[in-house]
């Protein structure tokens, strides 16, 4: 075992833990939560907005320590998909209804098609009805 390459491993981690910027961040709630936001929930936060209900029903259904959450992102997100699936037929559609209501005619239509066009779907729906 050579220790001075040992010696100079252990002195390099020291300096970059000592000179780590990420602690700060760690230490924010606003930070912590931004990240969670971005990096959990994704696009699901515009039915997600409350990051501590989120939170709360995670650790409500996921066994795992939430340290260990982006280990068990499959099920967490399993789970974030059934959340927001419950929260978007209680309500969350009207955000969708408002945007609609804020287009007009020719706008609706071209988004229908693009949505018809790439979500089969939503194309067979209007086929079939």
């Amino acid at each position: 075992m050579n220790r001075p390459t040992d010696m100079r491993s252990v002195e390099e981690a020291i300096t970059k833990l000592e000179n780590a910027t990420f602690f700060n961040i760690l230490a924010d709630s606003n930070e912590r939560n931004n990240a969670f936001r971005v990096h959990i929930i994704g696009q699901l936060v515009t039915i997600l907005s409350n990051i501590e209900e989120v939170k709360t029903y995670l650790r409500k259904y996921i066994s795992a320590s939430p340290y260990d959450w982006m280990t068990s992102i499959t099920i967490i997100k399993q789970k974030l998909n059934s959340l927001a699936e419950k929260k978007y037929s209680e309500g969350g559609y009207q955000k969708a209804f408002s945007k609609i209501d804020e287009m007009n005619a020719d706008e609706v239509k071209s988004y229908l098609k693009d949505m018809i066009k790439n979500n089969m779907t939503v194309g067979i729906e209007i086929i079939n009805s």
